[in-house]
């Protein structure tokens, strides 16, 4: 699922990049809901709503990391990484 977004992302030239720690948060709530995988796929379509959004209308944005403060707050924080050139 991170590479499904990934790939998303890169048609709007933008490299999305999650930490470890925040694929390792999205897994600890699915076993805390006990959700599973579709948990899994439901909490990251949460988080990544508003970034989908919002993203491709920052033009100057190249990167965007996925950390796991952002997966636990549910709340998704725009550090913008300009594009060089």
């Amino acid at each position: 699922m991170v590479r499904q977004y990934q790939k998303l992302f890169e048609f709007e030239n933008v490299k999305l990049k999650f930490t470890d720690d925040a694929i390792a948060a999205v897994a600890s709530l699915a076993l805390q809901r006990k959700m599973g995988a579709r948990g899994l796929k439901i909490i990251l379509e949460d988080l990544m709503l508003d970034v989908m959004y919002q993203l491709p209308s920052q033009k100057k944005v190249k990167e965007f990391i996925i950390t796991r403060e952002m997966v636990e707050n549910k709340e998704v924080v725009f550090a913008l990484l300009e594009k060089a050139g």
